[in-house]
């Protein structure tokens, strides 16, 4: 029994914050079937400015993976940052994994020892991945990708929506338009500031007049004018 309380699943978060509790909520689900502590590292090992990214660089050695996982405290939800030994584990299996690309040209190895990386194939729920992280031996379980699907945390499901606490704000100004969007027929919009494009070879730039970038007031007075039209 005490092997198995020590088993591990570490969830490599990626994303903002509703792709991130997508992640923790498989990883919650796993933790809480298969008896696992349940930590959280992030999938980049380069500098990032973003919260929810943690920060790498040789110079800091693997301690500078830092606290820095904070999106999902938005919601109420506590995490148990990656340590050193998990942090080094982590490149282990990725480096093992990048060489059997590159150098023998397999793509088989997800597995050494006691260090298992299982990454999402599709954007689909796939029941295989979610049978071998519950039925996985390795003491270290890595999980990376989306999970966007309710699929995989439905056996835990109201446990943990029962996680989620949102403060409610002591701002006057957002009790005010609570008031508003509770009494009037509201929508939502959603303003993104940014915009992921797929690039190839042929065409490496981005047309700002279209998409991408960050839309002017002008795209917001457009959709507001389409919304009151409905």
């Amino acid at each position: 029994m005490s092997n198995e309380k020590n088993k591990k699943i570490i969830c490599v978060l990626n994303g903002g914050l509703g792709n991130q509790f997508f992640q923790y909520a498989f990883a919650k689900c796993i933790s809480l079937q298969s008896n696992r502590e349940l930590y959280f590292i992030s999938k980049e090992i380069k500098n990032h400015t973003n919260d929810y990214e943690l920060d790498f660089d040789i110079k800091n050695n693997l301690n500078s993976f830092q606290n820095k996982i904070n999106l999902l405290s938005l919601i109420g939800i506590n995490t148990k940052r990656s340590n050193f030994v998990i942090n080094f584990f982590y490149l282990l299996i990725r480096v093992l994994i990048f060489i059997s690309k590159k150098i023998l040209k397999t793509t088989e190895l997800n597995k050494i020892l006691f260090i298992e990386l299982i990454n999402e194939k599709s954007n689909k729920f796939d029941s295989s991945i979610l049978n071998s992280c519950l039925n996985s031996k390795s003491k270290f379980l890595f999980i990376s990708g989306y999970w966007q699907s309710r699929k995989y945390f439905q056996n835990k499901e109201e446990e943990i929506f029962s996680i989620i606490s949102i403060n409610e704000s002591k701002k006057n100004n957002f009790k005010s338009m609570s008031k508003i969007i509770k009494n009037t027929n509201s929508v939502a919009i959603c303003i993104r500031i940014y915009e992921e494009l797929p690039q190839t070879n042929k065409n490496t730039s981005i047309d700002k007049n279209t998409m991408g970038g960050i839309p002017n007031i002008d795209f917001y007075n457009k959709a507001i004018d389409a919304i009151k039209t409905k």
